[in-house]
């Protein structure tokens, strides 16, 4: 990101040749890109962890589908 920043910097000043400004631009949409890249790593990784977070929570949550106790003796009893 740094470089990034220092290509930007150095773009924005306009004291550089053309073909300088030319190969920094190329540099600068290479390193933009790979930033693009990480970011939508992060992105998904982000999504993936809190998906799993809420399905952790919603089981822990969860009645249980077993009977207990309790849950007989609602339940009439048919003879």
């Amino acid at each position: 990101m740094q470089a990034l920043e220092t290509i930007v910097q150095k773009l924005e000043r306009g004291e550089l040749r053309l073909e300088e400004s030319l190969e920094l631009f190329q540099q600068g949409m290479a390193l933009s890109q790979q930033c693009r890249s990480v970011l939508e790593h992060a992105e998904l990784q982000v999504r993936t962890l809190l998906k799993s977070e809420m399905t952790n929570s919603a089981d822990a949550t969860a009645p249980s589908s077993s009977p207990t106790d309790d849950d007989s003796a609602d339940t009439p009893t048919l003879l």
